[in-house]
C-alpha cells in the first residue's frame, strides 16, 4: 500500500494492518491507530494535537523500530524548534550520529511564501517513499496540518489565476487602496501643517478618501437591534459602480456626509409633464425630463442640479437618467451663470423667426436654470 497524504486534519499513514501496540493506553482501547490506515486529529489551538504527534513520533522509534517523516505545514517558528529540541532530549534525533535518528523534519513556516508551504507536504510525502521503498522501513507520516496546506495551495492558485471576479473589481480595488493609503501617508503632514499647506492633488486625494471611508459603512441586518439602523445590502455591480465615481471625481461636489449611511428620501425630477417626486417602491415608469433642477432629499440633506432636458426610467428602487448635460449646484460659477443669463435674454430680444426664437427661448430656460440652482444653495 502506498503512503498518502489524507485530505482532513493532521494525519498518520502507516503500512500492514497491525495496531501499533501501547502507544497510549486511551488511544489504544478506545480509538487504535491501524497501520496503513489514516487519522485525523481535530481540535482548536492549544488542545494537544502537536503534543499527540510527538508521543507517537518516539514510541514508534522506540518501541517498533520505525522511522517517522514530520511535515510541518505552516508551522509557527516555536513550534518546529520545540519538537527539535524534544526530538534531541529524547535521542529519536542524534545529533551525533544522523544515521541513527528515526525522524526527518521538514517545515515550511508560515513565514514562508505559499509556494514553499505547499510543496512541504509532497516533500515530505516523497521522503516516506523512500523510506518505505529503498530503507524497506515501516514509516508513521505526519501532515500538520493540513487545513494550511490546502490554504497555501488556495494562495498558489490565486497567483496564478485570474485576479478576483473581473479586472473591473481588481482596478478599482487596488485603487480604493491607493487612496486611502495616501490618506495615511498624509495624515502626519496634516496634523503638523494643516490641510491648506498640501497641494491640490493631495488635498483632492484626502477628500476622496474620508468620502471612500464614509462610504464603506454599511449597516448590518443582525446589528439593526443595536445600532437602530435598518441592515441593507448592496450588490458588488453597485458597490463597484459607487466607488468608480468617488474616485472618477464625479462626486467631488458631494459633502462627507452624503457617504455616510445615506437613504435616499425622495427625488423630485422636472418632466415634460411637470414635476414628479420619487419615493422608494416608486412604480415603473419611463419619462422625457426638462430642463430644470433636480433633487435628491437625503437623510437631512438636498442635493441639486441642473438637467437640460434628457430621458428617465424609474424601477426597482432605482432611477436612471441621461440627460444632454448636467451641472451640480456647487459646480456652477455664479458671475458666469448670472452673464449667461444677461446674454441670453439679450438675444432673445433679438431673436427673428421663428426659429431663432425657439433657441433663444432654450437658451434662456437653460440660463434661469443654472441661476437657480446656484440660488437653491442658500436655501
Amino acid at each position: 500500500m502506498r503512503i498518502n497524504p489524507t485530505t482532513s486534519g493532521p494525519e498518520i499513514s502507516v503500512l500492514e494492518k497491525k495496531n501499533l501496540g501501547r502507544i497510549d493506553q486511551i488511544i489504544d482501547l478506545l480509538a487504535p491507530y491501524r497501520r496503513g490506515g489514516k487519522i485525523g486529529l481535530f481540535g482548536g489551538a492549544g488542545v494537544g494535537k502537536t503534543v499527540l504527534i510527538m508521543e507517537l513520533i518516539n514510541n514508534i522509534a522506540k518501541a517498533h523500530g520505525g522511522v517517522s517523516v514530520f511535515g510541518g505545514v505552516g508551522e509557527r517558528t516555536r513550534e518546529g524548534n520545540d519538537l527539535y529540541m524534544e526530538m534531541k532530549e529524547s535521542g529519536v534525533i542524534n545529533e551525533k550520529t544522523i544515521g541513527e535518528s528515526k525522524v526527518a523534519l521538514v517545515y515550511g513556516q508560515m513565514n514562508e511564501p505559499p509556494g514553499a508551504r505547499m510543496r512541504v507536504g509532497l516533500t515530505a510525502l516523497t521522503m516516506a517513499e523512500y523510506f518505505r521503498d529503498v530503507n524497506e522501513q515501516d514509516v508513521l507520516l505526519f501532515i500538520d496540518n493540513i487545513f494550511r496546506f490546502v490554504q497555501a495551495g488556495s494562495e498558489v492558485s490565486a497567483l496564478l489565476g485570474r485576479m478576483p471576479s473581473a479586472v473591473e473589481h481588481y482596478e478599482t480595488a487596488q485603487r480604493v487602496k491607493q487612496t486611502l493609503q495616501r490618506y495615511k501617508e498624509l495624515q502626519d503632514i496634516i496634523a503638523i501643517l494643516g490641510l491648506d499647506e498640501l497641494s491640490e492633488e493631495d488635498r483632492l486625494t484626502v477628500a476622496r478618501a474620508r468620502k471612500i471611508e464614509r462610504f464603506l459603512s454599511q449597516p448590518f441586518f443582525v446589528a439593526e437591534v443595536f445600532t437602530g439602523s435598518p441592515g441593507k445590502y448592496v450588490g458588488l455591480a453597485e458597490t463597484i459602480r459607487g466607488f468608480k465615481l468617488i474616485l472618477s471625481g464625479e462626486l467631488d461636489g458631494l459633502p462627507e456626509q452624503a457617504f455616510y449611511l445615506v437613504e435616499v428620501k425622495e427625488i423630485i425630477l422636472s418632466t415634460n409633464s411637470g414635476q414628479i417626486g420619487v419615493l422608494p417602491n416608486h412604480a415603473p415608469i419611463a419619462t422625457a425630463v426638462d430642463i430644470g433642477i433636480l433633487r435628491i432629499r437625503l437623510n437631512d440633506q438636498l442635493v441639486t442640479m441642473a438637467l437640460m432636458g434628457g430621458f428617465a426610467r424609474i424601477g426597482n428602487n432605482k432611477i436612471t437618467i441621461l440627460v444632454n448635460d448636467a451641472e451640480k449646484s456647487s459646480d456652477i460659477d455664479p458671475e458666469e451663470a448670472k452673464q449667461t443669463l444677461e446674454i441670453a435674454e439679450a438675444n432673445l430680444s433679438k431673436a427673428e423667426g421663428k426659429r431663432q426664437l425657439i433657441e433663444a427661448n432654450l437658451s434662456l430656460r437653460r440660463a434661469r436654470t443654472r441661476v437657480e440652482a446656484i440660488n437653491m444653495l442658500s436655501q
